[in-house]
């Protein structure tokens, strides 16, 4: 097809460090991405490089599983040595998280507290078989909303601190949000407790309250932690990506991972949410985007309408050339807004977008500056010109991060 062959064009112009990483998360059956890694290795790729890629994609681990569990291949012993030292840390790492998501599952479940856990540890284990096999650096909860003010006393009791909480937050509704963050003095990282699976200016996912009735259980750490069936598993996963604008590799090989670790998936009962939600388009770019980058096994007739859609077809090409671009200021403008905004498949729901996320006000602004009541009304001024001082801020950080050596140069 025309569009596969400008991908791989795309893709073939990809500095040959960034190309590696590519065959290193490819299926392990796939002999031209086996072929591929040994012709890329053996021509003394920049190792360094390679490491920076991997990480920025948050594919580091499946990279150095790949090239340390492969015979023959002319790996430097000094680079191999690197890379196994960041994974071990990682992985020890990792699983500390672990052991720390299921001791605050126990302390809610304690207290007679519903919380499902997903993405980190858990899509780890689920998905790609161990907790050192995918990047995460916080945990994420979902409970349900009315259990919010009693999920911040059992963890503030174990020394945790809401970000935002206040007795009296739930009253402004102006400040509406879907997550709150904890932070422990000391702690291992970000608890992000959430009772929606996607802000409100991004209403895709699937409802928290369905997830609940079909939430299956994984075993973290011998303890059985409740989690996300596949079919909601893959659809927030796709919906998620997007809200954020695709900016890394990992998210095609989370996608990959489902839908190899699930071969009976549940592909009609998705596509059919999927059309009911509104986010159809986002379901057929994150397949897209899974088959292409990772060589997620697809049914044939999703593929097909993705490729029969020019607007999925458009948007898989360009966020591609971006994912692998320098960091630049207009590219995180273009992925924080422009992806999301033409991933969404109406108009108005493009205009319920820009109206909710540019000027509603949320807790954030609140955050930022707190004005009397009687002046609650100027939060409305106040959110663009917030947002137009943090897109300023970002386009001058993103500019100083091109000099940086630690931003990954993929495209050549």
């Amino acid at each position: 097809m025309a569009a596969d062959a400008h991908q791989s064009q795309l893709l073939g112009a990809l500095a040959p460090e960034a190309r590696l990483v590519l065959a290193c998360v490819a299926p392990e059956s796939s002999p031209a991405a086996t072929s591929q890694m040994r012709a890329l290795v053996a021509d003394a790729p920049d190792w360094e490089l390679v490491g920076r890629i991997a990480r920025w994609h948050g594919v580091h681990a499946q990279v150095f599983d790949r090239l340390s569990s492969m015979d023959g291949l002319p790996v430097p012993a000094d680079a191999m040595e690197r890379m196994r030292a960041e994974h071990l840390g990682r992985a020890l790492r990792s699983l500390a998280l672990a052991r720390e998501l299921v001791r605050l599952v126990r302390l809610l479940d304690d207290a007679e507290i519903s919380a499902l856990s997903f993405k980190g540890p858990v899509l780890a284990v689920q998905v790609y078989g161990a907790v050192s096999m995918r990047q995460f650096m916080d945990l994420d909860l979902l409970i349900r909303r009315h259990d919010l003010p009693r999920v911040v006393e059992v963890l503030s009791r174990d020394g945790y601190r809401a970000r935002r909480f206040t007795a009296d937050a739930r009253a402004h509704g102006l400040f509406d949000t879907s997550e709150e963050e904890f932070t422990k003095p000391g702690g291992l990282g970000l608890i992000d407790v959430h009772w929606l699976l996607s802000s409100p200016f991004f209403p895709y996912a699937p409802d928290a309250e369905s997830c609940f009735a079909r939430a299956i259980t994984v075993d973290l750490d011998g303890t059985r932690v409740t989690t996300l069936a596949p079919r909601d598993l893959l659809l927030f996963l796709c919906v998620h990506a997007a809200k954020h604008g695709w900016p890394a590799l990992s998210a095609a090989t989370d996608i990959a991972a489902v839908s190899r670790a699930y071969p009976n998936l549940e592909w009609d009962a998705v596509d059919d949410a999927a059309r009911r939600i509104g986010c159809r388009r986002m379901l057929l770019l994150g397949a897209t985007l899974a088959h292409r980058l990772a060589g997620a096994p697809i049914p044939e007739r999703l593929l097909s309408a993705a490729q029969s859609d020019s607007s999925v077809t458009r948007l898989a090409t360009d966020v591609t050339r971006r994912m692998f671009a320098p960091s630049s200021g207009s590219a995180t403008v273009y992925q924080e807004w422009i992806v999301p905004l033409r991933a969404i498949e109406t108009a108005g729901g493009r205009l319920r977008y820009c109206w909710l996320r540019g000027l509603t006000p949320t807790a954030e602004d609140r955050e930022f500056i707190s004005l009397p009541a009687a002046l609650t009304p100027l939060y409305y001024l106040l959110r663009p010109l917030r947002l137009a001082a943090q897109r300023g801020s970002r386009l001058f950080g993103a500019a100083r991060a091109d000099a940086s050596p630690t931003h990954p140069d993929a495209l050549r």
